[in-house]
């Protein structure tokens, strides 16, 4: 139990680093606005996020990989395709 809330917790951190904030709640937040614009915009983010979080747990220590760091350049990734592409 105690691991899916880290995971939960490292990817909404992941989400908010975006807006350079490192709280899971703030993450939970940007996520619900997403889903109130695009769902599928959110479901990309949350994907993104989670499986930086996963590589990150692999190739660095578990502190880097909780704050979410890893996830940035991801969630912008799928911000951007989402923008600038039309979506999925």
């Amino acid at each position: 139990m105690d691991n899916l809330k880290e995971s939960l917790a490292a990817t909404f951190n992941g989400i908010s680093q975006v807006t350079f904030l490192e709280k899971p709640w703030f993450g939970f937040m940007v996520f619900i606005g997403f889903l109130f614009a695009d769902v599928y915009t959110a479901i990309g983010v949350l994907i993104a996020s989670f499986i930086s979080y996963l590589i990150a747990t692999v190739l660095y220590d578990k502190n880097f990989a909780v704050s979410g760091l890893a996830a940035f350049n991801s969630v912008l990734l799928v911000l951007m395709v989402e923008a600038f592409l039309g979506g999925f």
